[in-house]
């Protein structure tokens, strides 16, 4: 079997409707020398159906799990069954944008990376644009060192784009290959991709980056990790605490870490989650939180906070700023 130079890999579980949409988007603007393999985790729905019809519209092959394997087992399956050069690790609920793949493949064959990173459209549910994010762009590959990395790091804007969000970014199959040892150490942390993705770096590997947007995400989907408020925020900052502990474990790494973290979560997102039931989340991964630069005194206000049962208060308070602010906005008196 000749060897592609893309394998788009996706993993999915129970998503008919959004896997369709996602095939489609990639059927829309095919090109060759690219495969689709997709590890389905014991789907309940019609996936195996949807596959089964793309079959015949795309070069496709799947495999169904017998038993759920959980997020990180099914995304280490669904990148073992690729035969590509390069890996795609793409949500079976996003959508790729118009042209995507062209350029993509154009990237790839022109400056050989080991990684390509590239931004992101934020949607809706119904995949109606919310805003956009995607690192600097730069005009070659850089050679990722002890100074690059951080530097790299501390540009990007937000937690998704340090390698948490799937669909962001294509990486060389040897890189993750020579990394696979690592993986029993990251299995069922949800972030096995995060971690194999650091490593990469902190290895040297050589990043090409695109403030281009060539992916929809689409948001709104209820999962395990939005299940309850601050479980996403706990899993973010006790998994960047662990990347520095077990793969960079210096202070510019871990001041990069943190200064896009802190971007994430701002002192009054933490606020927020405190006063709409995630203090017992804050409490819990306090340590990282500190780790990360945020104040330990802002958290010990929050408990005495609650202690005093004064959340509702607080809540209320910042419903009404947020509807303070959407009417100045309708009316034309407020500019972001």
């Amino acid at each position: 079997m000749s060897t592609p130079l893309l394998s788009i890999c996706i993993p999915t579980f129970n998503r008919e409707v959004y896997l369709k949409d996602c095939l489609e988007s990639l059927k829309s603007s095919w090109i060759p020398d690219v495969e689709i393999v997709v590890s389905d985790n014991a789907s309940t729905d019609g996936t195996i159906t949807i596959l089964e019809d793309y079959a015949h519209q795309l070069p496709l092959r799947w495999q169904q799990q017998p038993a759920n394997l959980g997020a990180d087992r099914n995304f280490v399956a669904v990148v073992s069954m690729a035969h590509g050069r390069y890996c795609w690790l793409l949500g079976s609920d996003d959508c790729i944008t118009d042209g995507a793949l062209a350029q993509i493949m154009a990237r790839l064959r022109q400056h050989d990376p080991d990684i390509f990173h590239f931004g992101y459209v934020q949607a809706d549910l119904a995949l109606r644009a919310l805003s956009q994010s995607a690192p600097p762009t730069s005009a070659t590959p850089i050679a990722m060192s002890s100074i690059e990395v951080p530097k790299y790091l501390s540009a990007l804007p937000n937690v998704s784009l340090m390698f948490a969000f799937i669909s962001s970014f294509i990486f060389r199959r040897e890189s993750w290959l020579a990394q696979q040892d690592l993986l029993p150490d990251w299995l069922d942390s949800h972030y096995v991709h995060t971690f194999m993705l650091h490593s990469m770096l902190a290895a040297g590997a050589r990043v090409l980056s695109s403030d281009e947007c060539l992916v929809i995400a689409r948001g709104g989907n209820p999962n395990e990790l939005n299940s309850s408020v601050g479980k996403m925020l706990c899993l973010d900052a006790t998994t960047l605490q662990r990347i520095h502990r077990e793969i960079y474990g210096d202070a510019p790494h871990l001041e990069a870490l943190g200064r896009v973290f802190r971007r994430s979560y701002t002192n009054r997102s933490l606020v927020s989650i405190a006063a709409h039931g995630g203090m017992p989340r804050l409490l819990a991964c306090s340590s990282a939180l500190a780790t990360l630069g945020h104040s330990q005194l802002l958290i010990q206000l929050l408990r005495w906070a609650d202690w005093l049962g004064l959340m509702p208060i607080l809540a209320r308070l910042i419903h009404m700023r947020r509807h303070f602010l959407n009417v100045l906005t309708l009316k034309g008196g407020f500019r972001k």
